[in-house]
């Protein structure tokens, strides 16, 4: 068993968990989808050194660097503080440009980013 706070409130984690898996069971109400590290949904903030390498699976570096792993694929073996990631910080602002009809029921969407975003 293994201590985790998450958003200041103290939560135990069992050796075959998932941070993801605690919080849920422990009732936090904590943004997911696929459980597979593929959705990013329940990106949160890590600090300290005890962060398990497959919780940053699939993350680009510049997430990486801001202290994000993925909930669903971490297995802490150490106490791990974390905190709700705000999506302000995870992800940029674009606006459609152009949509492309390239079917009946297929279109291709254009966006454009905003550089300000970053």
């Amino acid at each position: 068993m293994v201590d985790i706070t998450f958003d200041g409130s103290a939560y135990a984690c069992g050796d075959d968990e998932t941070v993801l898996q605690a919080l849920l069971r422990q009732n936090v109400d904590i943004p997911y989808s696929c459980e597979k590290g593929s959705c990013l949904t329940c990106l949160v903030k890590a600090s300290g050194d005890n962060i398990p390498a497959e919780a940053r699976a699939n993350l680009n570096p510049a997430l990486i660097e801001q202290g994000f792993i993925l909930a669903c694929m971490c297995r802490p073996k150490a106490a791990l503080t974390l905190g709700t990631a705000e999506d302000a910080v995870i992800y940029g602002r674009a606006t459609v440009s152009k949509i492309e009809a390239l079917t009946a029921e297929v279109s291709r969407v254009f966006l454009s980013v905003r550089p300000e975003s970053y």
